[in-house]
C-alpha cells in the first residue's frame, strides 16, 4: 500500500485558454521533492519504483518510526554502528573457526 507514502494533489494545467485537470502523486519523504502522474495505465509502478531506489522501501516492509513522539515520521535505523561492529567480530571469529576446523579434515 503506497498511500503512507505519497499525498495525491490535483492541479489545474492552463493550455491554449482551456483548463485541464491533472491528478499528481507527491512523495513524502523528507526533502524529497519527486512527483508522478497518479494517473495513467502503469498505475503505481513509478511510485513502487521511486521507493524501492531512492528509500530502500520495497512493498509488505514494515518500517519503525523512530522519534521522541510517537506521530514522528521520521523513519531510521535501529541497528547501531557499535552493534554492527560486534556482529561482524562474531563473523570474523567463526570464520577463523570453521576454517580451523576445514584444515583439520585434511590432516
Amino acid at each position: 500500500m503506497l498511500t503512507p507514502y505519497f499525498t495525491k494533489k490535483k492541479e489545474v494545467l492552463e493550455v491554449d485558454g482551456k483548463q485541464f485537470e491533472q491528478l499528481w502523486g507527491y512523495c513524502n519523504f523528507p526533502n524529497c521533492k519527486q512527483r508522478y502522474r497518479a494517473e495513467g495505465v502503469c498505475g503505481t509502478t513509478a511510485f513502487k519504483n521511486h521507493l524501492k531506489s531512492k528509500h530502500s522501501i520495497v512493498e509488505g516492509q514494515q518500517q519503525l518510526k523512530v522519534g521522541k513522539n510517537p506521530d514522528s515520521k521520521m523513519v531510521g535505523s535501529i541497528v547501531s554502528d557499535l552493534e554492527v561492529e560486534a556482529l561482524a567480530n562474531v563473523v570474523a571469529k567463526l570464520k577463523i573457526e570453521i576454517l580451523k576446523w576445514y584444515a583439520s579434515c585434511y590432516i
